[in-house]
């Protein structure tokens, strides 16, 4: 997250400090006009292209010396949302999803929600997670033909990509995932039910 300070009767922001442990923000900037001024802190995604809040305050400037600005919380504002999805922006950076895009969007609790469809339609295929990216191995398809895809998804992006296919096309396979690789264990295809064991390697 990144921020900015803007101070009334002054052009221009300026870059603040955040401190990740405690929230708190400082910014060190010379020639503030002393009295009282509104002073408007806009916080950013870590890229600094996404409003995530923004909030307005006044406070007393002394010549020479530090002003301490305290902002409640009723005084930010974390009404953005740049997709007009319903979901302001700082909830979405939150959850993962795209501020940006009207189709991405936190799920809330205990509910279901449609993804990208896997390319390939089947069933009784394997599936495994390695480095937070699930792996749909074999199945059988609509011709109740054993298959040898291997298709990734991958969360964050909401898409599939289409991987190496395994050496023996099978369905109801049992997948595992150890040290990183991927393994297809078994199943059956048309020649009936197989012993081959296979590794894949992301």
């Amino acid at each position: 997250m990144t921020a900015t300070l803007t101070i009334s009767g002054m052009t221009g922001s300026y870059d603040m400090t955040i401190n990740q442990t405690d929230g708190s923000a400082t910014a060190t900037i010379n020639n503030v006009p002393a009295g009282t001024q509104t002073f408007t802190i806009t916080f950013y995604n870590s890229s600094g292209l996404i409003k995530l809040a923004q909030a307005s305050t006044t406070g007393s400037v002394v010549a020479g010396q530090t002003t301490t600005i305290d902002v409640l919380q009723s005084q930010i504002d974390t009404s953005f949302d740049d997709d007009n999805d319903g979901y302001t922006n700082l909830d979405e950076v939150e959850a993962g999803s795209d501020p940006t895009d009207p189709n991405s969007f936190p799920q809330a609790p205990n509910t279901w929600i449609t993804k990208a469809y896997m390319p390939t339609a089947r069933f009784v295929l394997g599936i495994g997670v390695i480095n937070g990216i699930l792996y749909a191995v074999g199945g059988e398809n609509i011709n109740l033909s054993a298959v040898s895809v291997l298709e990734a998804y991958s969360p964050t992006t909401n898409t599939w990509t289409t991987k190496a296919s395994m050496p023996t096309a099978r369905d109801a396979l049992a997948v595992g995932v150890v040290n990183n690789i991927l393994y297809a264990v078994g199943g059956r295809n048309d020649t009936g039910v197989v012993s081959t064991v296979e590794a894949y390697d992301p």
